[in-house]
């Protein structure tokens, strides 16, 4: 948590990295913890190895964020929506993400209201990422692999309009988004460029 850290402090820190827990791992603690299996595995392969994100994401789902349910919304807008909606998409995705940093914010009163509204922005970005991902690595990988493997056939879709290169780009731009998250830009003005980028080369139309 190294946003809860003086700068003093960490300037007299050696930062550790440890390995990705393994996703079977990650995926028995949520079970134990109350989400079922098919969302488990999902947060779990969200998470990329990460316990903690897997772990917190499964409190707001226990809290009635239904941020699984959002999550599958999410991809089934991105596989259709049009150029001409992609403001009223962003508008949505916005309410979304203020409603869970909500449910964020009762869940953890030890971190600031800024910060919780960045990781919630940033999980619905990471979702995003999620499903390009898939996409791009449809015709490499299993679709039982996929993050979003009970969304194959929104992932072929998706897949079928927009070819490698093109899912990479992109990804770059969601990556470009999440910085911008970080430096605190209008997040209304984040989803809508985000959403108009994904749109721009006119593939994404149905």
């Amino acid at each position: 948590r190294l946003e809860r850290l003086l700068p003093t402090t960490k300037s007299r820190c050696q930062i550790i990295r440890f390995s990705p827990v393994d996703e079977d791992r990650i995926v028995e603690k949520l079970i134990e913890m109350g989400i079922g299996q098919k969302q488990a595995l999902y947060f779990a392969r969200l998470a990329q190895g990460s316990l903690g994100a897997a772990c917190q994401w499964a409190k707001l789902e226990l809290a009635d964020a239904n941020l699984y349910e959002t999550k599958k919304e999410m991809v089934s807008s991105l596989v259709s929506y049009e150029f001409a909606d992609a403001l009223d998409l962003a508008q949505q995705f916005l309410q979304e993400s203020k409603k869970i940093a909500s449910i964020w914010a009762d869940l953890d009163k030890t971190t600031s209201k800024t910060d919780i509204n960045h990781r919630a922005a940033k999980t619905l970005v990471q979702i995003i990422i999620s499903a390009l991902h898939d996409a791009m690595r449809l015709n490499i990988t299993s679709a039982k692999e996929a993050i979003n493997f009970d969304q194959k056939e929104l992932i072929e879709k998706l897949s079928g309009r927009l070819d490698p290169e093109q899912l990479a780009e992109k990804i770059s731009d969601c990556y470009k988004t999440l910085r911008w998250i970080e430096s605190s830009v209008n997040e209304r003005l984040i989803f809508e460029q985000l959403l108009l980028n994904l749109a721009d080369s006119g593939t994404m139309l149905v």
